[in-house]
């Protein structure tokens, strides 16, 4: 941590300057408008509902808060919302029973493991049982590998997602841009690298052990923070005219309410007057990450469908040729992983479908299993104190 702790934030210095907000909110409002169409076509079309189930392990307040606004919008959206609670005491046998029979019941599309765990459960066993075409929130390690190694997944992590989605409406160009991602977590860090990568910006992620980051961070066109670092990025990280994303979510003592907590991110608030966008905590990335497991609940119920219903088994079989010819000219096929693995002969059917151009997010579901990344990682930032 010692080039994180030579760079804790200097005092900040006011200037007339006010960078341009990136309204999360509004961008996650396009995005769920989006969703309920395609749910609405869902239905009209094939008589499907799609239907997401929430496990819960325990009766910790804040997660038993998170999981009913979730439940909320999935209703609000048409998305039929399934919760599944176990005792804080439950097994891991009982744990994974319970995924393995959502994973599989034909009415479930995306299966959500509330965290964290009770102590004595393992996040990364748990999270590995879910079936990878079911994993909304894309942490499965099949779908991180995905992101990784072919550069595109269907199921991606919801917050990077979102930051990408925030970064195409504020209209910031990303290919050659150099882009620097404070946090290397497996939530956000490392995914988000890989899909900036895939937009073909120059990426530096910069983590507790490097070495005078905020140097890293003013060669940047665009920062991102995901330390979990409350006013860890100042002004003197940021060259002026930058756009800074700001993931971070902290609770710190304000003294103009009496010392209650307020919630604030990564960027100090002198950030805004050199940066030329910034998103703001709250109403920034938070609402995106929501909106964005809504998008993968209906990507995952598009990827059970597999587009079969659409196309006569002529045509299945013309475009899984082009599609397999095509593949091959670029990238070998994917790994087996012993008896879990996908079979050969259920990937003929498992072909690109047509872009729709009037989606919000222009999905590309392209073959029809998974893609995401891992939830084991764990920032290690000390947060300064206030």
């Amino acid at each position: 941590m010692r080039g994180l702790r030579r760079a804790l934030p200097r005092r900040c210095i006011s200037t007339t300057w006010r960078a341009a907000a990136i309204d999360g909110q509004r961008v996650a409002d396009g995005v769920l408008e989006g969703v309920r169409r395609d749910v609405a076509d869902l239905k009209a079309t094939h008589g499907v509902t799609p239907g997401l189930s929430v496990i819960v392990v325990g009766a910790r307040k804040d997660s038993l808060k998170y999981v009913q606004k979730k439940e909320q919008l999935a209703e609000k959206l048409g998305i039929k919302s399934t919760k599944i609670a176990l005792p804080a005491d439950a097994t891991a046998s009982q744990l994974r029973n319970v995924i393995e029979e959502q994973n599989s019941d034909p009415d479930c599309d995306g299966v959500l493991l509330q965290l964290p765990l009770p102590s004595h459960l393992s996040a990364r066993a748990a999270l590995l049982a879910i079936d990878p075409s079911k994993d909304v929130d894309g942490f499965h390690p099949v779908n991180v590998g995905r992101l990784a190694s072919w550069r595109e997944a269907t199921l991606a992590p919801c917050t990077p997602r979102g930051v990408m989605e925030m970064l195409w409406h504020a209209n910031v160009p990303l290919g050659g841009a150099h882009v620097a991602v404070v946090g290397e977590s497996n939530v956000v860090g490392q995914p988000l690298a890989f899909m900036l990568l895939a937009a073909k910006a120059t990426v530096t992620v910069v983590h507790e052990h490097t070495p005078d980051p905020a140097a890293l961070c003013r060669e940047a066109d665009v920062v991102v923070s995901a330390a979990g670092v409350a006013g860890l990025v100042t002004r003197d990280w940021v060259t002026p005219g930058a756009t800074v994303i700001d993931v971070g979510i902290n609770f710190v003592p304000s003294p103009e309410h009496g010392g209650k907590l307020r919630m604030c991110g990564d960027v100090a608030d002198c950030v805004w007057d050199v940066a030329a966008k910034v998103s703001p905590v709250p109403g920034g990335v938070g609402p995106m990450t929501v909106a964005m497991l809504m998008r993968n609940t209906i990507d995952a119920a598009l990827l059970r469908l597999k587009w079969l219903d659409v196309r006569t088994p002529a045509q299945r079989l013309a475009d899984a040729a082009d599609a397999a010819t095509a593949l091959c000219a670029e990238v070998a096929p994917p790994p087996r992983c012993g008896a879990d693995a996908f079979h050969a002969e259920e990937e003929i059917d498992e072909v690109a479908p047509p872009r729709r151009t009037d989606d919000v997010l222009h999905t590309n579901l392209w073959w029809l299993d998974s893609g995401g990344s891992d939830m084991c990682g764990n920032q290690h930032f000390t947060a300064p104190s206030c």
